[in-house]
Parts: C-alpha cells; sequence; structure tokens
C-alpha cells in the first residue's frame, strides 16, 4: 500500500485530522483493490460479478450440504427470476452448474456447482480469500480485535439508512 498523505484524493474535508482521511483514504485503495482482484477472478473465469457471487454461493452451499435452488440464488445475489434464470443458463452452458430434480417437490430444481469448470472456480475463489487471510494472519497479536471491531463499525455506519447525505438518494 502506498504512504498515507493527507491530501488523499476524494477526501476534502480539510477540517478532519490527517489520521481520520489517511484510514478512509486506504479503506477506499482497499475497496479498489478488491475491485480489481474480482474483475482479474471474473475474467479468469469467463463470468460476470453476479457469475462469482453465484458461484461462491453455491460452492459454499454444497460445501455444507444445503440445497439451492433458482428462487434462493435469486435472493442471495437480489436480482429478479428472470435474471437469475439467465445467469444460470449460462453457468450451466459453460460447465460450472448442473440442474438436479429437487426430491422433496417434483417440479423443482436444484442447482449445484460441480465438474472441472467449478474446481477451477473454487481454486480461484480460494485464492482470492486465501490472499486475504495471509493478510489478516500477519497482523501483530491482538490487532485482528481491534480491525474487527473497527471493519464491523465502519460497516454499520456505511450500511446504515441515514448514511446517504440529504438530496442524495433516490426517493422521491
Amino acid at each position: 500500500m502506498s504512504e498515507p498523505t493527507t491530501q488523499a484524493r476524494g477526501f476534502w474535508d480539510s477540517a478532519s485530522p490527517a489520521s481520520v482521511t489517511d484510514v478512509l483514504e486506504a479503506l477506499r485503495q482497499l475497496r479498489e483493490a478488491e475491485q480489481r482482484a474480482h474483475r482479474r477472478a471474473c475474467a479468469s473465469l469467463h463470468v460476470g460479478e453476479n457469475g462469482l457471487h453465484a458461484l461462491r454461493f453455491l460452492l459454499e452451499a454444497g460445501a455444507v450440504g444445503q440445497d439451492v435452488n433458482a428462487k434462493d440464488l435469486a435472493v442471495r445475489l437480489g436480482v429478479t427470476a428472470a435474471s437469475t434464470s439467465v445467469l444460470v443458463e449460462r453457468l450451466v452452458r459453460s460447465g460450472y452448474v448442473e440442474r438436479h430434480p429437487d426430491p422433496q417437490d417434483r417440479r423443482g430444481v436444484l442447482l449445484t456447482a460441480t465438474g472441472p469448470a467449478a474446481h477451477r472456480a473454487r481454486r480461484v475463489i480460494a485464492e482470492l480469500d486465501a490472499t486475504r487471510g495471509r493478510a489478516v494472519a500477519d497482523l501483530p497479536a491482538g490487532a485482528a480485535d481491534v480491525v474487527l471491531r473497527f471493519l464491523t463499525e465502519m460497516a454499520d455506519a456505511v450500511g446504515a439508512e441515514d448514511s446517504v447525505p440529504a438530496g442524495m438518494d433516490n426517493s422521491s
């Protein structure tokens, strides 16, 4: 990571202490690095962002024996049934996903990530996770608790409904 700067790009509140600006800049750099890593993973697997998220979900579900149908996938991805249908079809054609009859529902279909393509997806996703895991493992003793608390508080703050500045929301 580059050296912190009090003139961090994108943070214009000169009244903020340098440490606040530096932390916000580091978070921005992390977000950009995550986006680049996800784009590389998507390119490697020849899938889009939703395809990558779908594969992760299906692989995680399969690892714990959880059944997944198209509705479960749509809810997880936050997309419509139609979008999910197109995505599943693309993943099936690419060899990442297979459809199986649902033994509990004769009209239902379960989705599983199987085969060589899914194995490759598992390796790519595992490497994404391992890279992050190595950085966490390198933290000094006790630092992980501080980082975890900070990131949890930051996620709560950013995820709060009132975190969008007045006039910036799309409701009206």
